[in-house]
């Protein structure tokens, strides 16, 4: 596959050429093409097998038919370049089709002929959906790992899963991509009255959006919804993933960066966060950075920030990148320019933290003899939840920890002092968010092993209970066996029965209610004396009864 460097422009538009004569959309197909050889590898032929990317190579697959037939149609795109000039401040600029694509790819190809860019990194983000035909463009111009597209599209089919059982991969794998959560809580306009309920519809809408997703109807630039949980009958949250990979060419480097965050989540297709009256998005809280004192002059003191509605502040990250940084630190640092999304992960984890820390404040404050299926269903919904972050945090920290060791850094003293100071701030956030949701993790497995006791001791006092009916029960039967007896004798001898010898009916009648009034009289006397025998007080009494019946 050719690389960057070696296309070359002869004319505008659809008719972009390559120097060995293929035009810019030929290089798309040539990407799938290399994505379907690098999927029929087997281990007969390579150590590394080809099927994890058997699914990306359906998805990048569609965009070979047209290509075949020389008819490059317009695709929608939402991407933007971001480059470092001369004096290394960040120059921006936004695409919205692949037709930008490419003939942005052709100035860039004339610069870095001429020398003007050759040696200066550069940032590509893609926001939301992409059609297959921007990747394959997109990977072609710029060589990027398929596997890269493999792990971000993975909510393209996540029914599927590989018989190698290769995900998530080791840090030493994927050794310059990493991938971020984001959390965005929300608050419902409706309530219901079962929460049960709500999350089993929830569930069955997020399984028919992922079932959409997969039949590419979904449109360049929409916003991707990976989780959707459902905190209280009001407040619920979302989470979305930012993956980036840094490319190397020498002793430069590129960034690509794919985001999930992108256009309004009112728009796009239906699914549980569908806006219902009165539903809005609750913004992220946003610590600043060691460079904040600079950042309201970068943006401007006429920067207007929207208002929280179905639009989300974490959007500003990625459509205003680089504001809060300084760029010529960026520039020579590729962790430092990730530091502002690094940081709004951070930010909207522990904020889904502490809603999940304030459900189980409310549950613990519960009766637990009133509501204990209720909180064994709290708890465990949001172990869940817990547990899903706990393992994106404690990868976030490995992969933060190998880069710091791997990745170019400033060196310049000064600038390298503030990239450590600001690298040192988010891995103490994410060692923190570790800690408590460890925390809060112990603290479930403790409630429900509280719960699990407080069921054992409920059915406990329930066989306590049993045993004292049994044993009234037993204590009757001792009595009514001599009556039983009785009436066994007198049942041979009654000459109402054809004796004629026999005793009359009315001494069996007679004999038969005084033992069952003498067996209730003892039975209720027993009930009376039970907590006076067993306790300290009836010792003796107990005692001398005892030497009695002997």
């Amino acid at each position: 596959m050719a690389s960057v460097s070696d296309r070359t422009e002869t004319n505008s538009g659809h008719n972009i050429r390559s120097g060995n004569g293929h035009t810019a959309s030929t290089v798309a197909s040539e990407y799938a093409l290399y994505v379907e050889s690098r999927k029929n590898e087997s281990f007969a032929t390579t150590p590394c097998s080809g099927e994890v990317l058997h699914t990306l190579n359906s998805y990048l697959i569609k965009d070979l038919q047209p290509a075949a037939h020389g008819i490059l149609s317009c695709s929608k795109a939402d991407l933007s370049f971001h480059t470092f000039d001369g004096d290394a401040s960040l120059v921006s600029r936004k695409l919205t089709s692949t037709d930008e694509l490419e003939q942005y790819e052709v100035e860039l190809t004339n610069s870095s002929r001429t020398g003007a860019t050759s040696d200066r990194p550069s940032i590509v983000i893609l926001r939301g959906h992409q059609q297959a035909h921007c990747l394959n463009l997109i990977g072609g111009l710029f060589e990027i790992d398929p596997h890269f597209f493999n792990a971000h599209l993975s909510y393209q089919w996540p029914q599927w899963s590989s018989n190698l059982f290769a995900q998530p991969s080791l840090p030493s794998v994927v050794a310059d991509q990493v991938t971020f959560c984001i959390a965005t809580l929300g608050t419902h306009g409706q309530v219901g009255k079962d929460i049960a309920a709500e999350r089993h519809l929830a569930a069955v809408d997020m399984y028919g959006y992922q079932h959409v997703l997969t039949t590419g109807e979904q449109k360049s630039g929409e916003s991707v919804v990976r989780m959707f949980n459902l905190h209280t009958l009001r407040h619920f949250s979302i989470e979305q993933h930012i993956t980036a990979s840094l490319i190397r060419h020498g002793d430069q480097w590129r960034m690509i960066i794919w985001s999930d965050i992108a256009g309004l989540l009112d728009s796009g297709l239906p699914g549980p966060r569908s806006p219902m009256k009165g539903t809005s998005l609750l913004p992220t809280v946003r610590r600043w950075t060691p460079a904040a004192s600079e950042t309201f002059a970068r943006l401007g003191r006429n920067h207007k920030f929207p208002l929280p509605g179905m639009h989300q502040t974490a959007r500003h990250s990625i459509t205003d990148f680089g504001a809060t940084l300084d760029p010529l630190l960026a520039s020579e640092d590729p962790l430092y320019a990730l530091s502002d999304i690094v940081s709004l992960s951070a930010d909207s984890l522990n904020q889904l933290l502490n809603i999940c820390a304030c459900v189980l404040d409310t549950e613990a404050a519960r009766d637990p003899d009133e509501h204990q299926e209720h909180q064994e269903a709290e708890i465990i919904y949001h172990q869940r939840i817990l547990k899903r972050l706990s393992t994106h945090i404690t990868q976030t920290l490995s992969q933060l920890d190998h880069f710091r060791q791997t990745w170019p850094h400033s060196s310049n003293p000064t600038r390298h002092s503030l990239s450590t100071t600001t690298l040192t701030l988010i891995t103490t956030d994410f060692s923190t968010l570790q800690t408590r949701t460890d925390a809060l993790l112990l603290r479930c497995r403790e409630s429900m092993a509280m719960c699990m006791h407080a069921a054992q001791i409920e059915e406990a006092r329930k066989n306590i209970e049993q045993a004292r009916k049994v044993t009234q029960l037993t204590f009757l039967a001792f009595f009514y066996i001599p009556l039983s007896f009785t009436t066994s004798f007198f049942g041979m001898n009654v000459t109402s029965l054809g004796q004629a010898d026999g005793l009359p009916l009315w001494p069996w009648l007679v004999m038969s209610a005084c033992l069952l009034l003498v067996s209730l009289g003892i039975l209720g006397l027993v009930e009376r004396l039970g907590p006076l025998l067993r306790g300290q007080r009836g010792e003796k009494a107990g005692r001398w009864l005892r030497g009695w019946w002997k």
